[in-house]
Order: C-alpha cells, then sequence, then structure tokens
C-alpha cells in the first residue's frame, strides 16, 4: 500500500450537520477498499481562490491515508462523480513526506501531553493550597499576630551578638 493525501473542497450548499457524513463517506470508501485512514483535518470554511462554478466559499478537509495504487484511481474516479465535492486532489507522498509527517504528529502529541500535564499539576497545586476565602473573620486576625510575632524574633546571629555583648554571667 501507498501513502496518500487527499484534499477536498465540500460545496457550500451542505449544511454545517451534514459535513461529518460527507467525509465518513469517503473515509469508508477507502476502508472498504482494503485501505486505512491515518488522520482527518478540517480546515474549515475558506473563501475559494477563484469561483468554482457559482461558488465562492467551500469546507476544506485533508486527509492522510494508505491505499494500493488502482483503489486510489478508484476513489479519485468516485470523487469526480460526488455532487457535494466540488474539487479535490490526491498526491502520493513519497517516503521522506511520510516520515516528516509521522514527526509532525509525534511533536504534537507530546506537546498535547505536556499541557495535560501542566494542567494536572496546576489542578493539584490548587487542590493543594488552603483557600482564605474560607477562613472564619475571627481566624485571620490570628494569623496575622502569629505572622508579626515570627518577624518579630532575633535571628541566630542576632542572638549570638546579644550573648556575646552581654557580660558573662559564669566564670
Amino acid at each position: 500500500m501507498r501513502d496518500y493525501e487527499l484534499v477536498y473542497i465540500v460545496s457550500p450548499q451542505v449544511a454545517e450537520e451534514n459535513l461529518s457524513k460527507v467525509v465518513d463517506k469517503v473515509s469508508q470508501f477507502i476502508v472498504a477498499r482494503g485501505g486505512q485512514v491515518d488522520k482527518v483535518d478540517s480546515w474549515g470554511k475558506r473563501r475559494l481562490a477563484y469561483a468554482i462554478g457559482p461558488f465562492k466559499e467551500g469546507s476544506y478537509f485533508l486527509t492522510y491515508f494508505k491505499l494500493d495504487a488502482p483503489q486510489a484511481q478508484d476513489l479519485e474516479n468516485s470523487l469526480r462523480t460526488t455532487e457535494d465535492i466540488i474539487r479535490h486532489l490526491v498526491v502520493r507522498l513519497d517516503e521522506e513526506q511520510v516520515r516528516q509527517m509521522q514527526e509532525r504528529q509525534l511533536q504534537q502529541q507530546q506537546q498535547q501531553q505536556r499541557l495535560e500535564q501542566q494542567q494536572q499539576q496546576q489542578q493539584q497545586l490548587e487542590q493543594a493550597q488552603p483557600v482564605e476565602e474560607q477562613q472564619t473573620p475571627e481566624q485571620q486576625p490570628a494569623q496575622l499576630e502569629q505572622a508579626q510575632l515570627v518577624e518579630e524574633l532575633p535571628t541566630p546571629e542576632q542572638q549570638e551578638e546579644q550573648e556575646k555583648g552581654s557580660p558573662a554571667t559564669s566564670q
């Protein structure tokens, strides 16, 4: 099987809720012929560079798949006759392009995992920290007094200086 990239534009007359049906129909066509769909990306509705018939915009989709060459030709023939798809382009990918695509996917997965870990750590920190708003008004002044007392205690260096400066009591 060979690696392919398919970009197609779905007619703007297709309702938003039916776009997934068109994408599923293309994916099912590939799978039914022994292929494998690796990834489907939706680029959303965009303005066309030039009008295609009466259409000035369309919904773009990108699909990466594996399929044998004769079945890929069948896919192109099917796409030409599908009324919901106003343009398509099937490109055979070489090994270097496939490797680059896989590296990009791996990097995206790793970045997603890092983001999820950061979010989990942030949630754990938020759960572990006491919330001051939950304290009663009587508790807050007591905490302030304790903090002031701690600030007033001499540091070990200050204690040593006081002991050196005071006369020796035992000889």
